[in-house]
């Protein structure tokens, strides 16, 4: 992947959501992220149930961040920090939910 390109999604650790409230935690979030991902706003999801959450700029992207069937919906890379940057693959790995509103058509 090209280091220039900015990631669709990350993988973090529930770790990097610090503060004393939800509030606090959520601003965190956005300023850690919003950047990497090149958005102003950013939603966060509870990924695998581990303490590992994915963060995307679409509420759709992050609540079916996997797979669709077999096809994996983003290529993961490793970062220093413990994060993976996922970088959509072609149209291949989009969720159900969208195969079938594109069908529907």
């Amino acid at each position: 992947m090209a280091d220039t390109k900015k990631p669709d999604a990350v993988l973090y650790q529930s770790e990097h959501k610090t503060g004393p409230d939800t509030l606090s935690r959520v601003k965190v979030v956005q300023d850690k992220f919003g950047p990497i991902l090149g958005c102003a706003n950013v939603y966060s999801r509870d990924a695998i149930g581990v303490g590992i959450l994915c963060v995307t700029h679409s509420d759709l992207d992050t609540s079916s961040y996997l797979t669709s069937e077999k096809t994996p919906r983003y290529e993961w890379v490793p970062q220093a920090d413990g994060t993976q940057w996922g970088y959509l693959i072609a149209s291949g790995g989009a969720p159900k939910e969208q195969e079938a509103a594109v069908a529907a058509q």
